[in-house]
């Protein structure tokens, strides 16, 4: 098959070498050029005048019939140009005489034969009489030449740039807009203004429905003037004047619009018969000055013979550029079998249902320009894509089969190249781009103009329509051509590749199962896939251990391996979508990345990516092909060959990895024995760590090793052992790699420290070392508290690993055990109370009382929560409530006024809370509620101001001891189960006096005594009045006290500083404190009631087991009623008890409010009354 029997809807423009102007003549050839078709000043000669073999070198002409001029060829092989003036002298040239060496030929003297002197030529007289002169051409002459040189640009706006500049010249104008006519699309394109119209509206429209030349006075005044149009084309209000221009078929190729500036005078008669000649002259000319951008070069790739694989990654890389489109596409139709398939990236068949406008087109044979996609009546969003772009198809017939074929382009780019030509800047520029290229082309709908500025680069122009009709034959040849040796070659390639294929496949695999060490093992893999698919070089990359990488141990060319980011360049692609990259043309894909050519001045073409599985189907690595060596895309035997081949790499690589990890393993093992028989042996703490960092160290292969303990009171990490070098005492807790695995409890491993804004620059300057790399792990206890930092420092012969990362975890696992164990022993020395207190009191910190230890101070945030009524105990944790003690204490300043040490309060604190048991309600929690409660009574009330500081000290250590050693029931139920301590003080309140009794037993000890520097005449006086508050929480004792308060009230006799009274009012402080959760806000109150009511239904248990009867029915977890129960203990118990204390303290009436507004919630939820209660 030839392109002869490629046949289109519309003739191709026939060769350009042929149709030279002025006329190329070739070896034996003859030209017939007719005289009309030449410039005017290209003179025809004189009837008869036959130039001779001295004036021409061998070349002849003659004057043929009407005016033709012939040109004979006899014998020369160069190309020569005959130029005859107006007086019939003649010239040559033996350069080309293409329309780009125009400026050439109008700077040629126009003479033949030997050169006279200036008088002669000027005084001789010619036969007729005349003298002779030198040609001399004129001013429109000159110009049109120019024309002609600027319109033969290869770019799409070469003739609208001529056009404008040409008339803007010879007509004097202020604007000129040439609107070139797309005919596919029906419409006027104008590249200078960015603007596209209709054919029938504005002045340009006129002028191309009328075909005539159109003018006025004043621009805007004429009839069919249209602001949206030809205002955006001038603002003058000048004369002007408006025409086509044909082609030498007749039809218009593009309307000119001349605008002149308001002051300018009219278009005269002979501007329009220039007008007039210049349009002549362009029709005569047209079929020179309008051809596409030459193809020749492009062609000898295009005829390559190759396979189709190799050929369409050809097309995708050269002639998507060319074309300057997003996408370029090849179908084929068979007609007898109905199948379509396209070409784009791979071969694929087209569903019938879905080929979209490229179907229409081929099943129809006709061009299609379609300006948007979405609007063409067969677009389907899977074959013409969701995106909103400009189509063209251009279907192509083979006259000797049944097939047709379409070259389609998709996403027309032209703005770039129209960007780049500076005669086509306009201040018009308020396009919108692709995303408004639906709603632009459907404005024609309601309006009578079509306007559409700012998407240039959106549709493609006649220029692309000519360009692809001059291509196609050559693209469907080449094509077909492919597909038969594709066919013809694959058939023997099969056989070939198969036999030599598997050869090479089992001795490769021979080899690659013998090779054990991973830096050979890299080797004979690159070498062997490199033979397999006669590429030049070859390059192995494989995933680290984290898997965010991939190293690449040997590639041919460079002296260096290459780490990259395991999304970068074609490798990392090649992971992320875990698929085969078939690349012809490297630097036109995005991902790749030519970094490494410009380091080695190697340039790389084609790569060929597969990548390398293991045996879990995960990707451990990647073998890139470069450059096949017949200059040649890699084709898809290719990627068979690498891709069982890689089956072998990843089974070799696996094993290699897996005899590597044995000789680790066997030497960590070794390592852990030795760690694991210090640890039976040596009872030195310091020894033991010692080894253990020095094991971590040989195996991890690390310069140095370091372990640092926590001081969480100072704030550090304490050096304890270092291995290697030295290293500071003392490292910040807020600063630092170590600091910050320290406080994330999570391993790190930095490579590159200084890029790392963690580091702490500082120990390098001081000590001279240079850090490079550091892996740490924390040393955390059983209970999950970071207890130190395990720290290796610069990996030897590289960087750490994941692998190195675990192995050090391990050995913080062996330091933890070490430390923990340490503990333990010092613990039976010191007492756990030491213990505890060195994770949070400095040494430094605990003689202090006037300073709050640094690690127990409560947040601003936690210091305004503890002075309100919203405070909710549960929610906080266990460190927290000594933290809110210690502030309590600190606030009041009895720390100091009683010499209470941070070391005595702490250990007080530490075993008055031990003291406490695990009982739904009357626990620890409980103490810290009520003793922030009595000290907000006091805050509001501003008892502070009037209780001695004696007082405040008894009041609050009271709160705190009132319910130590409770054990969640009553004094009835232990009086009536007759419980030890039923017995012991069945005639007194007995939790109370046990209460008592546990406090004065812990305040007892001197490591406890927080009274150790009260006299003794006060210390009497201390205890009496702790002992008198914490029994007045009987509520046995309850109604008596209100009583009696309320007497005192009614009678008017309360005094504070009456002794009793004084005594009187602290007790009902402790009481109101005791049950404050009624006071606070209901959600709070609510959630306190539940926790009261399972202390309840504990004790109900209880009695219901040993048969003693229930001792009350709140107790009764079968029969709950919440809101009742709590309506009446709320009138008969808690109203009463604050409103007596409001009445003696008035500040503190916003409580007795808060209990009314809780007990209307509670009313609010009884159901309403039945009919017979209610009588």
């Amino acid at each position: 098959m030839n392109h002869r029997s490629f046949v289109q809807r519309k003739p191709l423009p026939r060769r350009r070498d042929k149709f030279q102007i002025p006329c190329l003549v070739q070896q034996d050839q003859v030209v017939m050029t007719p005289a009309k078709q030449i410039p005017h000043h290209y003179v025809v000669p004189q009837a008869g005048q036959v130039g001779t073999a001295n004036q021409f070198g061998q070349q002849n002409y003659q004057q043929g019939q009407e005016g033709t001029i012939k040109l004979i060829n006899s014998g020369r092989s160069s190309s020569m140009r005959i130029l005859t003036d107006k007086s019939g002298k003649t010239t040559t040239s033996k350069k080309p005489a293409a329309l780009s060496n125009l400026k050439e030929v109008k700077d040629m003297p126009l003479q033949i034969g030997r050169p006279k002197s200036k008088a002669s030529q000027r005084d001789s007289p010619n036969p007729n009489g005349e003298i002779n002169s030198p040609f001399h051409e004129s001013s429109f002459d000159v110009a049109f030449d120019a024309f002609l040189v600027n319109a033969s640009e290869n770019a799409p706006s070469s003739l609208s740039n001529a056009m404008e500049i040409f008339f803007k010249d010879q007509l004097n104008a202020s604007t000129v807009c040439y609107w070139e006519d797309i005919s596919s699309l029906q419409i006027l394109y104008s590249y200078s203004k960015n603007l596209r119209i209709r054919r029938d509206v504005g002045i340009a429209g006129l002028a191309f429905v009328s075909r005539s030349i159109n003018k006025a006075q004043s621009f805007p005044l004429h009839p069919s003037f249209d602001s949206n149009i030809d205002g955006k084309v001038s603002s003058s209000d000048g004369p002007f004047i408006c025409f086509p221009v044909f082609d030498f078929r007749n039809a218009i190729v593009g309307v000119v619009e001349v605008v002149r500036s308001s002051s300018s005078s009219v278009f005269t008669a002979d501007e329009e018969n220039l007008i007039n000649h210049f349009v002549k002259k362009f029709k005569t000319l047209s079929r020179y000055i309008i051809q596409p951008q030459k193809i020749d070069p492009i062609l000898l790739e295009i005829m390559q013979l190759m396979s189709v694989d190799q050929l369409i990654l050809f097309f995708e890389s050269r002639l998507t550029p060319y074309f300057k489109c997003r996408a370029f596409e090849i179908w084929e139709y068979n007609e007898e079998k109905d199948v379509m398939v396209r070409y784009f990236q791979n071969k694929t068949v087209i569903v019938n249902d879905h080929t979209g406008i490229v179907g229409e087109a081929i099943r129809e044979a006709q061009l299609c320009n379609c300006e948007v996609n979405k609007l063409h009546r067969s677009y389907d969003p899977v074959i013409d894509t969701e995106t909103e772009e400009s189509v063209l198809v251009l279907p192509v017939i083979e006259a000797t089969s049944k097939n047709k074929y379409a070259i389609v382009l998709r996403g027309a780019n032209h703005q770039a190249f129209l960007n780049s030509n500076p005669s086509n800047t306009s201040s018009n520029t308020s396009g919108t781009g692709k995303n408004n290229m639906l709603s632009s082309a459907r404005s024609n709908v309601s309006g009578n103009a079509f306007v559409v500025a700012g998407n240039a680069g959106g549709i493609f122009t006649s220029y692309d329509e000519e360009k692809l009709k001059s291509l196609a034959p050559y693209l469907a040849l080449a094509l077909s051509n492919a597909s038969n040796h594709s066919l013809f070659f694959d058939q023997y390639q099969k056989s070939r590749y198969e036999q030599e294929g598997l050869t090479a496949l089992l001795e490769v695999a021979e080899v690659l199962s013998s090779v054990l060490d991973i830096e050979k093992l890299t080797a004979t893999i690159m070498e062997k896939g490199r033979l397999l698919t006669n590429a030049d070089r070859c390059s192995l990359f494989l995933v680290n251990d984290a898997g965010d990488r991939l190293i690449t141990s040997f590639q041919r060319g460079l002296r260096e391996s290459i780490d990259i980011p395991i999304n970068k360049g074609i490798a990392g692609k090649t992971v992320s979508e875990a698929r085969i990259l078939n690349i012809a043309d490297a630097y036109e894909d995005p991902a790749f990345d030519p970094s490494t050519d410009s380091e080695s001045g190697y340039r790389t073409k084609s790569i060929l990516s597969v990548p390398i599985y293991n045996y879990r189907g995960e990707i451990i690595g990647v073998t890139e092909m470069v450059n096949k060596l017949d200059n040649r895309p890699f084709g898809q035997w290719d990627a068979k060959m690498i891709q069982i081949f890689n089956v072998f790499c990843g089974i070799s690589l696996e094993n290699a990895r897996l005899y590597q990890h044995s000789l680790d393993m066997s030497q960590q093992l070794h390592s852990f024995f030795e760690v694991s028989f210090s640890l039976s042996k040596s009872e030195n703490i310091q020894l033991l760590l010692t080894d253990i960092m020095q094991n971590a160290r040989k195996v991890i292969c690390a310069e140095r090793a370091s372990l640092f303990l926590v001081d969480p009171a100072a704030n550090v990490l304490k050096s304890f052992i270092f291995d290697g070098g030295d290293v500071p005492p003392t490292l910040p807790l807020t600063t630092g790699i170590a600091a910050s695995c320290a406080q994330t409890k999570e391993p790190l491993t930095v490579n590159d420290v200084y890029h790392d804004p963690r580091f702490n620059r500082s120990v390098d300057s001081s000590s001279g070392f240079r850090t490079n790399s550091v892996c740490v792990a924390p040393v955390i206890t059983s209970d999950g508290q970071v207890m130190g930092v395990a720290e290796m420092v610069n990996k030897v012969g590289g960087n750490f690993t994941e692998s190195d990362q675990k192995m050090l975890q391990s050995f913080a696992a062996f330091a933890s055990v070490s430390l923990e164990n340490s503990r333990l022993k010092d613990t039976v020395t010191l007492g756990s109370v030491t213990i505890e207190m060195q994770k949070y009191v400095g040494e430094s910190e605990r003689d202090k009382t006037d300073q709050i230890p640094v690690l127990l101070k409560l947040t601003e945030e936690q210091e305004q929560k503890i002075r309100i009524l919203n405070f909710f105990a549960i929610e906080w944790d266990e460190i927290d409530k000594f933290k809110i003690i210690f502030s309590l204490f600190t606030e009041f300043g009895l720390l100091k006024e009683f010499d209470v040490k941070n070391e005595m309060l702490f250990t007080f604190l530490y075993e008055i809370r031990h003291m406490y048991h695990s009982v739904p309600y009357h626990n620890w929690i409980h103490a810290i509620d009520v003793s922030q409660y009595v000290s907000y009574e006091m805050r509001t009330a501003k008892l502070n101001e009037k209780f001695t500081k004696f007082e405040m000290f008894s009041i609050l250590v009271a709160a705190v001891c009132h319910d130590a050693g409770h054990d969640g029931f009553n004094n009835i139920y232990n009086v009536k189960a007759e419980t030890p301590l039923g017995i012991l003080f069945k005639d007194q309140s007995v939790m109370e006096t046990h209460h008592c009794s546990v406090a004065i037993s812990i305040l007892s000890r001197d490591e406890c005594n927080l009274f150790h520097k009260i006299s003794d005449t006060d210390i009497k006086k201390m205890w009496t009045l702790i002992i008198k508050l914490i029994l007045s929480t009987d509520m046995a004792h309850h109604f008596n006290l209100v009583k009696t308060a309320g007497e005192i009230l009614d009678k008017k006799e309360y005094n504070i500083n009456v002794p009793e009274h004084r005594l009187l009012t602290m007790q009902l402080v402790l009481k109101v404190a005791d049950i404050s959760n009624v006071s606070r806000p209901f959600t709070l109150a609510d959630k306190w009631c539940d926790v009261l009511n399972q202390e309840f239904f504990r004790q109900g248990d209880h009695e219901k087991q040993q048969g003693i009867g229930l001792t009350s029915p709140l107790n009764d977890r079968e029969h709950p009623d919440k809101p009742k129960s709590q309506i009446g203990f709320y009138n008969f118990i808690c109203i009463p008890l604050y409103q007596t204390l409001a009445r003696m303290c008035p500040e503190l009436i916003v409580n007795v409010n808060s209990v009314k507004a809780n007990l209307e919630v509670w009313k609010s939820m009884m159901p309403p009354p039945k009919p017979e209660e209610t009588k």
